[in-house]
């Protein structure tokens, strides 16, 4: 059939690239370059990450926001969550 859709479904969730390794590795870069995050437990970051990176998921699925928009004013958010003044 000449109309007939092709796809192809990936699951991206460290199928293409090791998520896991990459979300630790950016954690404890956050952790030098701001001295707050050094106090937390490198597993309580990772927990709060995906917390916060399954909020967004449900939140864009639930359209509660544009997916284009979330982390562009949030980050200040996010960080007020895990580091208390």
């Amino acid at each position: 059939m000449p109309n007939a859709l092709q796809l192809v479904l990936f699951d991206l969730d460290d199928t293409l690239f090791d998520h896991q390794y990459s979300r630790r590795c950016g954690l404890l870069v956050l952790q030098h370059a701001y001295p707050p995050l050094a106090r937390i437990p490198i597993e309580d970051l990772v927990a709060e990450h995906e917390r916060q990176l399954t909020a967004s998921y449900d939140g864009v699925l639930d359209a509660l926001y544009p997916y284009w928009r979330i982390g562009s004013n949030d980050s200040g958010a996010c960080l007020s969550t895990v580091v208390s003044p």
